[in-house]
């Protein structure tokens, strides 16, 4: 598997300019064209899913993939004939902030239990609150959850801590870099893709003030300013710069994790055993197994757990995200169709069940990750109390934003620079780039 957002930014909309993609489905006259976000295994998955699917009628209409990877966000202001008419989005905050006519609205009766719109009662809706208030600004849903993500795991390998093999499950971060593993660094970071240290930095700031967290997620919603001047941020950002500047923290050192992507981080724990554990979403599943079988190793040396309190006497964070699907405005029937039939929760069981690493959205319903690994926390997996932050943040959050502040903390503490330091360059910088890109 490539990097999951990788892609080339030259020509990156070549596909919707020029009217073609390299997946193309079916044999009607009629072209329905899917702007996604994924690489590699993920977007092979997604096109057996759409080659799974039911038949809507004779001569249904032809479906083209289009992978945009971190460019996803351009789909929503494509113009044109070979504009696409569903997107899957990851930066679902786009959905709040999307201005009236860009999107169409969803059909109301997929987020209930009987297909019919019930508004805000939340006892008969498919989809948890967190979803609602983002996906439906102006008082409809204009957009659909089609895949979840669970950002609060942490994989190990269980036979790098020979003492007790389950050790990460009993630490804090603070206590991370006090452990020293024989033969290996303790930690693997996929630094060259910017949504891997906006997760880190999202999980230690969750867990040391839930409230402040809240208060930069409701201003994203609300399009009002952040503050990123207080305390909390800036306790967040040095606690991060302690850890990444630490001594042997990452094999090769801070150079290194600069220019491993995510999958690298993955495969450094598990195929090539240069890092003890990896901080890692629930899809990092299939690049776990895939390299435990390069590796000719068994499921049992794999351990995961959830992402650990920042320190003592604080929470464990929960945090989420995901993919969902929006309309165009230029959406006709054949698109809603297949919206629909992407919502049923049946419809990507396939990519369940292999690679793996596909949580379905809804609640209290399957298919459920049914790796051996995952089985006691599978059931818990959409259980978070809020979306992780840079996906509804915008243009901020991402890599003219809070992914190159990181990015620059990172390198900072990798050159010798206090990570207090670092972390007030860091505050400044979240500051600059929210009046830059407003």
């Amino acid at each position: 598997m490539v990097a999951r957002r990788t892609i080339l930014r030259a020509g990156v909309l070549a596909p919707i300019l020029a009217g073609c993609a390299p997946g193309v489905l079916g044999t009607g006259a009629t072209a329905i064209r899917v702007a996604v976000p994924w690489s590699g295994d993920e977007l092979r998955a997604f096109r057996k899913v759409l080659a799974g699917l039911p038949r809507a009628a004779p001569g249904d209409a032809v479906i083209e993939v289009v992978p945009l990877g971190d460019e996803i966000d351009t789909a929503l202001s494509a113009r044109g004939h070979s504009a696409p008419e569903i997107v899957m989005l990851p930066t679902v905050g786009e959905v709040r902030s999307s201005p009236p006519g860009r999107l169409k609205p969803a059909p109301a009766g997929l987020w209930s239990t009987d297909g019919k719109n019930h508004g805000e009662d939340d006892k008969r809706l498919n989809y948890g609150k967190a979803w609602r208030k983002l996906l439906w600004p102006r008082g409809e849903p204009y957009a659909v959850p089609f895949k979840a993500a669970a950002k609060s795991l942490v994989w190990y390998d269980r036979t790098a801590f020979p003492g007790d093999p389950d050790a990460p499950r009993h630490w804090t971060v603070s206590d991370w870099p006090a452990h020293a593993v024989p033969g290996r660094a303790l930690l693997a970071l996929g630094a060259a893709d910017g949504w891997v240290l906006a997760d880190m930095f999202e999980n230690i700031l969750h867990s040391r003030s839930p409230y402040e967290y809240q208060v930069l997620q409701d201003a994203s919603w609300a399009g009002e300013q952040r503050n990123w001047n207080i305390v909390p941020i800036y306790d967040a950002f040095v606690q991060l710069g302690s850890l990444w500047g630490a001594p042997g923290v990452f094999p090769g050192g801070v150079g290194r994790a600069l220019t491993s992507q995510f999958p690298d981080a993955v495969r450094a724990v598990f195929e090539h055993r240069l890092a003890a554990m990896v901080a890692a979403p629930d899809f990092a599943a299939p690049i776990v197994r895939s390299a435990i079988e390069r590796a000719h190793r068994s499921d049992d040396e794999v351990g995961v757990t959830w992402f650990p309190a920042s320190a003592p006497g604080m929470d464990a964070p929960r945090l989420g995200g995901g993919d969902v699907m929006v309309m165009t405005e230029k959406a006709g029937p054949a698109a809603e169709d297949l919206v629909r039939r992407l919502a049923v929760p049946q419809a990507a069981a396939s990519w369940v069940q292999n690679p793996g690493g596909f949580l379905v959205p809804r609640r209290d319903t399957e298919p459920l990750p049914d790796w051996k690994v995952l089985k006691d926390i599978a059931a818990h997996l959409n259980e978070w109390a809020a979306f992780g932050l840079a996906d509804v943040m915008g243009a901020a959050g991402r890599r003219n934003g809070l992914w190159h502040v990181l990015t620059d903390l990172l390198k900072a503490v990798g050159t010798g620079s206090h990570p207090e330091k670092a972390a007030q360059q860091a505050v400044d910088g979240m500051i600059a780039a929210e009046k830059r890109l407003r």
